[in-house]
């Protein structure tokens, strides 16, 4: 398992003494290859659960192949975020929702207001 791995995720998922094949497969990171879709990172660099290591290493692949990418690094937020908002409250959505949104207009994914 590597250095940044949620071991309750990996150990759910794939048992207590995952193949280390497996555990190479499914390391996001160590899949990125010039042909994987250009992407959206955020995270929060406070994250309990999961580091902001396994984003920052997504996004350093990504660089290695070529591939776009945008990363955002917030000071603070639990794990398991979300919108940030509870349902219904537009106006107290987290600010990544809102450059997602413009990343996406700005690839023609989203239609422009």
């Amino acid at each position: 398992m590597g250095q940044f791995t949620h071991g309750g995720s990996c150990g759910n998922l794939l048992g207590k003494t995952p193949a280390p094949e497996l555990l190479e497969l499914l390391s996001n990171e160590k899949q990125v290859t010039a042909r994987t879709p250009q992407t959206f990172l955020w995270h929060t660099a406070d994250d309990a659960a999961v580091s902001v290591q396994n984003s920052l290493m997504f996004a350093q692949a990504m660089s290695n192949c070529k591939v776009p990418f945008e990363i955002h690094v917030y000071p603070h937020g639990r794990h398991g975020l979300g919108l940030g908002a509870k349902p219904g409250n537009v106006a107290g959505r987290h600010p990544w929702t809102v450059e997602c949104a413009r990343w996406l207009k700005e690839l023609g994914m989203a239609a422009a207001k």
